[in-house]
């Protein structure tokens, strides 16, 4: 009888059942224990405000947040993978009644959902600012804003813009009273035949110092038509404005 012989015979003589048992739980704890070890990892986590509200417009004052969570290790290698970035819905989100604007904090634990198992430790910062505005729909005008010089013979005689129209979104204190937008600035070169330009334009994204936004990805086109000037407007300067806003 060899020497592994001889220890499982004399570890099975006597209660070897009760020995098994105990065996079993010891080697069953080991393995729960170690699964159970927590580590602490810490990770910038990208911030936003999920999903949209025709009626609201959200602005977050930061956009990211150093998170540092707890759990085991591959839960917490597997949730930060997982993790683009931390969401707060919208639809959980409401003016106070008969503001236009408000703004609250939120903490950072709350945009990130955690699965049972990882717990939040800490996060910097702990709580962020979100303004909410109350929004409205509205059709605008679009208006070129077109600055250049005129030659001794050709001046801007049109400018249209294709499409004429576009859905803005924007404070409902600011877009109710609008009733056009204007292009960013559209420098002309100088004018020397007749004849139509077709310039791609871009669109202000603000109104009055207010964030608006675009329901469309549609390129913006500025026909612009040059004919003959007369002498009386010869080396005269340039720009298509129509109304004050």
């Amino acid at each position: 009888m060899n020497k592994v012989q001889a220890s499982l015979h004399v570890f099975f003589s006597g209660n070897a059942k009760s020995k098994l048992i105990a065996f079993t739980l010891a080697l069953l704890v080991w393995f729960h224990g170690k699964s159970e070890i927590s580590f602490h990892i810490k990770e910038r986590v990208p911030l936003k405000i999920e999903g949209s509200s025709p009626h609201l417009m959200t602005h977050l004052h930061a956009d990211e947040a150093i998170v540092t969570l707890s759990g085991p290790r591959e839960d917490l290698t597997r949730f930060f993978l997982k993790l683009k970035s931390g969401s707060y819905p919208i639809n959980s989100l409401s003016l106070p009644s008969g503001q236009d604007s408000a703004e609250i904090t939120i903490p950072v634990v709350d945009f990130l959902n955690c699965p049972r198992g990882i717990n939040f430790v800490s996060s910097t910062p702990d709580k962020v600012k979100l303004t909410l505005v109350s929004s409205q729909s509205k059709l605008l005008e679009i208006q070129p804003k077109i600055v250049g010089e005129s030659s001794l013979e050709y001046q801007l005689i049109d400018a249209q813009s294709i499409p004429s129209l576009i859905l803005v979104k924007g404070p409902k204190k600011i877009l109710s009273r609008k009733r056009f937008v204007e292009t960013e600035l559209i420098h002309l070169p100088k004018l020397e035949k007749e004849g139509t330009l077709a310039i791609p334009a871009r669109l202000e994204h603000k109104l009055d110092n207010a964030e608006i936004e675009f329901y469309t990805s549609r390129e913006i086109m500025i026909h612009i038509k040059i004919g003959r000037a007369p002498s009386i407007l010869k080396n005269t300067k340039i720009e298509s404005s129509n109304e004050p806003k």
